[in-house]
């Protein structure tokens, strides 16, 4: 890639970094595990890491597509245009006899814009029990969701999202990416 300026650098970056957080986001966030088994004492861990890929996959689908909307014009628009509320969910119910918890219907930029800008970031998970061999039950504890809240937020607002729709709605970019990225000069298939 010798020859590309700099910036031209900066969106094939940016891009490849967005993508590798949200891989890996969507690896933990189906990470699904019980109680009985010794994985579970990792939830704990695992449940930081999303909140720093979180962050880094936030901040570099926004430099991304700030860089591509130089290249290709509407990539930030598009990306005001898809919202986080998918497949007629409104709300998630994280437990059993928890409350359901609404989720955001803001779009992608928005909700990037308020991850970046988190006063406070924190991983829901959604609890289920099944009665396994001679009526043992197990508890399984799956990351679900994430909860924002921002120094755009006042009070205690917090925004909740699925992690799985997020990392969906950054996909939906993807032929847009690669027209920046055919206009900024590279010949390139994303995600192949």
């Amino acid at each position: 890639m010798n020859g590309y300026p700099h910036e031209h650098l900066n969106l094939w970056r940016h891009i490849n970094a967005a993508a590798d957080a949200a891989a890996t986001l969507a690896a933990l966030v189906r990470f699904r595990v019980t109680d009985r088994e010794l994985t579970y004492t990792l939830r704990f861990r695992q449940q930081y890491q999303l909140v720093d890929l979180l962050h880094t996959f936030a901040y570099n689908a926004r430099r991304a597509i700030e860089i591509a909307d130089d290249y290709k014009a509407g990539v930030q628009q598009h990306a005001e245009s898809i919202t986080l509320v998918g497949f007629d969910e409104t709300h998630v119910n994280l437990g059993i006899g928890d409350d359901a918890q609404p989720l955001t219907d803001k779009s992608l930029w928005w909700v990037l814009n308020r991850i970046v800008h988190s006063r406070e970031l924190l991983v829901h998970e959604r609890e289920d029990a099944e009665v396994g061999h001679r009526g043992r039950i197990k508890m399984y504890q799956t990351p679900v969701v994430f909860s924002v809240r921002s120094d755009f937020d006042r009070g205690d607002v917090q925004h909740f999202v699925r992690f799985e729709r997020l990392i969906e709605a950054f996909l939906a970019l993807t032929e847009k990416f690669e027209e920046a990225l055919h206009a900024a000069g590279f010949e390139v298939r994303l995600y192949q």
